[in-house]
């Protein structure tokens, strides 16, 4: 899988297979979302694709660098992530 951002504001994620594109999504968040909130989903969006598609043991393949220290992180307590 790999993450994207489209607009300002849109972001999407590209399930690859054997190097061959096999499905996107995008979407768009509210105005008032931050870049890390738009990264957060679009990774909680790839993750939810993959158990709904019982896709198995997948790489999703992200930049942001501070959506995945506070995935990493066992002291993160927003909500959201």
């Amino acid at each position: 899988m790999g993450l994207g951002r489209t607009t300002e504001w849109g972001d999407y994620f590209v399930h690859y297979r054997d190097g061959f594109e096999i499905d996107f999504k995008v979407f768009r968040l509210s105005d008032a979302s931050s870049v890390f909130m738009a990264e957060m989903t679009a990774i909680r969006e790839a993750i939810e694709y993959v158990i709904e598609g019982g896709l198995g043991p997948t790489q999703i393949v992200s930049d942001s660098r501070s959506s995945l220290m506070a995935l990493e992180s066992t002291c993160e307590k927003r909500s959201f992530i």
